[in-house]
């Protein structure tokens, strides 16, 4: 059987609702899974129309109509727009809760507009982490054969290396180690980034590598995981597209 998934909007005012009718006007994607379209049929409907497709009308829609067309123009980061995004989710991790619906999909969100609407969070993971009660959050971002995970996310470079340390490198390469093991890789090899430009030149400008990176990998190892590194950002993915690594672990966002 299928699984039935909850498909979220996203942002109204953005790309959220034509990429989420572009989707479930193809063929392969309804027939992956059951979609369960969540959020305000209108603003779907809107989304379809800019798309040129239509959302197949056997598709189930939990329309929230709560978002007026008319009170979201495009392009704006609205509050209002960003309160109807967060209650869609909301909406829709209730069902995953309940047992509705096996997981949670969702269409661009945008930050600002949920942290004005209602939402104080730095983002969406921080959101979800709080409505579940789970301790322990992370992003995996998955292109084909390369996968990648993150120590922090959406912060302020400025305080990325503050919030290094040696047990959220070690927690990002085992949330992606455990990720691709699931969806079928024996044993992963990881690559964990460096910090600094070329690695620090070993503490010649920055001690990250030596102080946090080299610890976390060698704890990683010792746990049995295929954990190597630090490796200077400007090769990593290099060496990562060419086959030698099939996921890469790095310090920030981009």
């Amino acid at each position: 059987m299928k699984p039935r998934l909850a498909v979220v909007m996203g942002d109204p005012t953005g790309i959220g609702p034509e990429i989420l009718a572009r989707a479930l006007a193809r063929a392969e994607v309804t027939a992956a899974f059951t979609p369960v379209v969540v959020g305000d049929a209108r603003i779907v409907a809107r989304g379809a129309a800019l798309a040129g497709t239509a959302v197949p009308l056997a598709i189930e829609i939990v329309d929230l109509a709560h978002c007026p067309p008319e009170d979201v123009a495009l392009g704006a980061a609205l509050p209002r727009a960003g309160r109807a995004a967060g209650q869609a989710l909301e909406r829709a991790f209730a069902m995953a809760a309940r047992g509705d619906v096996a997981g949670v999909c969702y269409a661009p969100l945008h930050k600002r507009s949920l942290h004005d609407g209602g939402y104080p969070f730095e983002d969406e993971l921080r959101m979800f982490a709080h409505w579940t009660g789970s301790a322990d959050v992370g992003e995996i971002n998955a292109l084909e054969r390369l996968w990648t995970s993150r120590v922090t996310s959406h912060v302020g470079l400025a305080r990325v290396a503050a919030e290094l340390s040696v047990d959220r490198v070690v927690r990002a390469v085992r949330l992606i180690d455990r990720a691709q093991r699931a969806a079928g890789w024996p044993r992963p090899r990881i690559a964990v980034a460096a910090f600094n430009p070329h690695g620090g030149e070993q503490g010649l400008f920055g001690d990250e590598e030596p102080r946090v990176i080299e610890p976390a990998v060698d704890q990683a190892r010792d746990e049995g995981l295929d954990a190597r590194g630090p490796i200077p950002a400007d090769t990593v993915f290099v060496r990562a597209r060419a086959g030698e690594f099939d996921a890469v672990v790095t310090m920030y966002h981009d």
